[in-house]
């Protein structure tokens, strides 16, 4: 997500607002009661500066939000409904609502049509489903009928973000049954990482770095890495960061994929050719 954000500002883009679940929250997390919220410091944490700065944070006001915000939230899904197992969280539809006041309060800074222009050209990230798919069996719906309900209601809050001025939307698939470290079926898309991981320089894709273990196991902590957590000595050499996310150095290649890749990673265009698009 830094990588995202870091290159879109040298591409010269508006701003950058994310949505979405624990893949891509910059620390809203933090200001919430979870069990769902990161064992280890956010970005800003490691001296990374340069992204778009979490919603609840109480610095994100004033020329601050002119370059973009991060909505998302650990633990959070498409419903509603989604994440209250871990406790507090906010929702798609909420994170939607609250770009909407963060809209307004750019609207009073630098008036309707300059904020229009701005919003227009400013992208908007969205990582968001995996938790609706994971804890699906806590829903009173099941099988294409639940599909359903999260397309009926992901299609209701994009067109709304459309409503609100974002133009340059980008939306991350959910990774396929089995693609996380806490299932155990591998995906025909993701072979080529778990059965040939030196191919891209990965040493490990059957175990986590942080809290170890083969795949499958018990021996992984249910809310994923903790920072009393046993890390491992070389992270780089990783898919899996803990039982629920990939590694940074995974994270590294996907997101050179979003930005300059063809068609078979990202389709009908690119992140750099969604950026400078009219």
């Amino acid at each position: 997500m830094c990588y995202l954000a870091g290159t879109c500002s040298a591409q010269n883009v508006s701003a950058f607002f994310a949505f979405g679940d624990s893949l891509v929250d910059a620390g809203n997390s933090y200001y919430l009661h979870t069990m769902a919220k990161a064992g280890y410091p956010d970005d800003e944490g490691l001296g990374f500066k340069d992204y778009s700065p979490p919603f609840l944070d109480p610095n994100s006001t004033g020329d601050v939000i002119l370059k973009g915000v991060n909505y998302a939230c650990a633990g959070s899904g498409i419903l509603n409904s989604t994440g209250y197992i871990n406790g507090q969280h906010i929702g798609m539809s909420e994170q939607v609502g609250n770009f909407a006041k963060t809209r307004q309060e750019i609207i009073s800074r630098i008036g309707e049509a300059a904020a229009k222009q701005l919003l227009r050209q400013a992208l908007y990230m969205v990582s968001i489903g995996s938790d609706d798919i994971i804890l699906r069996q806590l829903s009173p719906s099941n099988g294409f009928h639940y599909l359903d309900e999260l397309i009926s209601e992901f299609r209701t809050q994009l067109i709304t973000l459309y409503n609100l001025d974002a133009r340059k939307i980008a939306v991350t698939n959910v990774a396929p049954l089995g693609c996380l470290f806490i299932e155990i079926y591998i995906s025909y898309q993701m072979v080529v990482m778990f059965s040939f991981p030196y191919v891209l320089g990965f040493e490990n894709a059957d175990s986590a770095c942080c809290t170890g273990g083969p795949l499958g196991r018990h021996g992984a902590f249910l809310f994923g890495c903790r920072s009393f957590s046993h890390i491992c000595e070389d992270r780089t050499k990783y898919v899996f960061w803990d039982r629920f996310h990939p590694s940074e150095a995974y994270n590294l290649i996907a997101a050179k994929h979003m930005l300059d890749g063809g068609l078979h990673y990202v389709s009908p265009m690119n992140l750099h050719q969604l950026a400078i698009s009219h």
